[in-house]
């Protein structure tokens, strides 16, 4: 494949309630997007049919594939890096496949949003007592990761929240809640370490119950005028 801009690139995410399917061009512009809540099995395939249809575009054309790899909703990552597989495999030389990180997009748009936030904690529900995390810290995301309720608890810094489609736990107190937007990918798509070049589109998977050594030292938000 020549070593130019793709002229259309997939996206799929159907990590979060809502399912998400679009259709970027050469400049990473938007030429048709879709955001639909229901069950991810009845939702995401339409979804990529109607952004086909609409860009007037088809499966061969596509040179460049995205996907959300989660944290998220299990079916729905699991169909969309299945159906991704898939069509790569139509290909004589299958096109490039890039995966992003839920909490990582969610992260990046609330820096552009709140370019003074400097050191702030953003979760997600995964299963009871555990949060998928994501530290954003002296205004960069740094890697998720799974923490406890210890951690959570002693943190003093601004929170946020990021639903997810099946919630185990109440969202922590005085968190924020966030409202997904897949669709402002574009605008955050050129973040160093954003994406991610992958050979085999697969899910984000959790790290086992393996947490940091716990510190009696409470978790505070460093002083701004250090």
């Amino acid at each position: 494949m020549p070593n130019t801009a793709p002229q259309y690139t997939l996206v799929m995410d159907a990590s979060n309630p809502s399912c998400f399917a679009g259709i970027l061009n050469a400049e990473n512009e938007w030429l048709a997007h879709q955001s639909t809540e229901g069950v991810a099995l009845e939702t995401i395939f339409k979804q990529v049919e109607h952004v086909l249809s609409k860009s007037d575009i088809h499966l061969p054309q596509i040179e460049r594939f995205l996907y959300c790899g989660g944290p998220g909703s299990t079916l729905g990552l699991r169909l969309a890096a299945m159906a991704i597989r898939t069509w790569r495999a139509l290909h004589k030389t299958p096109p490039p496949c890039f995966a992003y990180n839920s909490l990582q997009l969610a992260g990046n748009c609330l820096l552009l949003d709140e370019p003074g936030l400097a050191d702030a904690l953003l979760v997600a529900d995964w299963k009871k007592g555990l949060w998928n995390a994501l530290v954003l810290q002296k205004n960069k995301p740094l890697e998720c990761t799974p923490i406890d309720e210890n951690f959570l608890e002693n943190w003093e810094g601004p929170s946020f929240h990021l639903p997810q489609r099946k919630g185990w736990q109440a969202p922590p107190p005085n968190a924020r809640t966030l409202i997904y937007q897949a669709e402002r990918l574009n605008s955050v798509i050129d973040t160093p370490g954003f994406l991610k070049a992958v050979d085999t589109p697969t899910p984000f998977v959790g790290a086992a119950s393996n947490f940091q050594k716990w510190t009696p030292d409470r978790h505070r938000a460093p002083n701004s005028h250090a």
